[in-house]
């Protein structure tokens, strides 16, 4: 899946966290929403990404873009066991 704002970097990083928790990147599902903004030429796109677990229906929405480190937020997330049941 080709994302707007989410890079192949922060992919990567949250596939690891995925697997240092014990999941399969497969269990999960992504859905990016990027904020409509007006655009002047300067700044950054920013945006949400749901994560999802499809075992289990849990979700939790993340923001993304410049300065969020959304896959550090979903390793400690996971870490904690909120998407589990």
């Amino acid at each position: 899946m080709k994302f707007q704002i989410i890079d192949e970097t922060e992919m990567e990083d949250f596939h690891r966290a995925l697997r240092e928790a014990g999941h399969a990147p497969d269990d999960f599902v992504l859905s990016e929403k990027a904020n409509l903004l007006p655009t002047s030429g300067i700044g950054f796109e920013t945006g949400t990404v749901t994560v999802q677990n499809l075992n289990t229906g849990i979700e939790r929405v993340y923001p993304i873009g410049h300065g969020a480190i959304w896959p550090a937020d979903v390793h400690q997330d996971l870490s904690a066991g909120l998407f589990k049941r």
